[in-house]
């Protein structure tokens, strides 16, 4: 018998989580573990996280046949916990130690340097050298 009429005509209609092959506990380790090596700056790739399942997998007794560490299990069991394995893609740069005083010197200089060469105008180019006109 259906469970309810709404769900009577649902022929593969499973409750979320009753297919699961590991244990709440086992999940629970390995993403302690995934947050654990990323907190040290490490990116997990998917190799690692199914030998990691299979090692918790195996400290909770479930072989590995049993267990069905498959990219579907993966793909699910990070959606469960909304993780994704994308690395960071994200370089930034990092100013020098000096960058603040060579801020505050910069105008001065500016100033310096447009008296000395005779500068009637000054362009703001954005980011790269500014275009100047002799008077």
């Amino acid at each position: 018998m259906a469970a309810s009429a709404k769900t009577a005509k649902l022929k593969r209609y499973r409750a979320l989580g009753s297919a699961k092959t590991l244990s709440d506990d086992a999940e629970l380790d390995l993403l302690e573990w995934l947050v654990a090596v990323r907190r040290n700056g490490m990116p997990v790739s998917a190799t690692m996280l199914q030998q990691e399942a299979l090692e918790v997998a195996k400290m909770y007794d479930v072989p590995p046949a049993a267990c069905g560490v498959s990219a579907t299990w993966m793909k699910v069991h990070l959606t469960r916990y909304s993780l994704s394995l994308r690395a960071r893609s994200h370089q930034g740069q990092s100013p020098p130690a000096d960058s603040a005083a060579v801020a505050q010197e910069f105008p001065a200089t500016l100033r310096r340097r447009i008296v000395e060469e005779g500068t009637a105008i000054v362009y703001n180019t954005d980011q790269t050298a500014f275009f100047r006109v002799r008077a």
